[in-house]
């Protein structure tokens, strides 16, 4: 599959920053499907963002993935029993958030 990655990041008053990023995916055939005859995942884009405060040598960040929580299927796989085959499609997470601190020692 195709992917493009488009990220930004911006530090708008001291200490702080905003994170954005878009990712596209396009068309991804399911594992097993050596011909490419199935249905297959379709083309799809994913949003992220974060905010950061960055003092001294602490940094904390709070991310958002999926920001549109978009319904979109990771992974796909296709089983053939015989002449007949089915794919099995693995969803990806909705909205998710993330905290964290990152502390530099020395």
């Amino acid at each position: 599959a195709n992917t493009f990655h488009l990220s930004t990041t911006l530090t708008f008053v001291p200490h702080w920053s905003l994170f954005a990023e878009s990712i596209f995916t396009g068309k991804k055939y399911a594992s097993g499907d050596d011909e490419n005859v199935g249905e297959g995942i379709p083309a799809y884009v994913i949003f992220n963002g974060s905010i950061g405060y960055h003092y001294k040598r602490v940094d904390l960040r709070f991310r958002v993935n999926n920001i549109l929580n978009c319904y979109y299927n990771a992974y796909a796989s296709l089983v053939s029993s015989g002449e007949s085959s089915t794919e099995y499609f693995y969803p990806a997470p909705g909205r998710t958030f993330m905290l964290t601190m990152s502390v530099n020692l020395w």
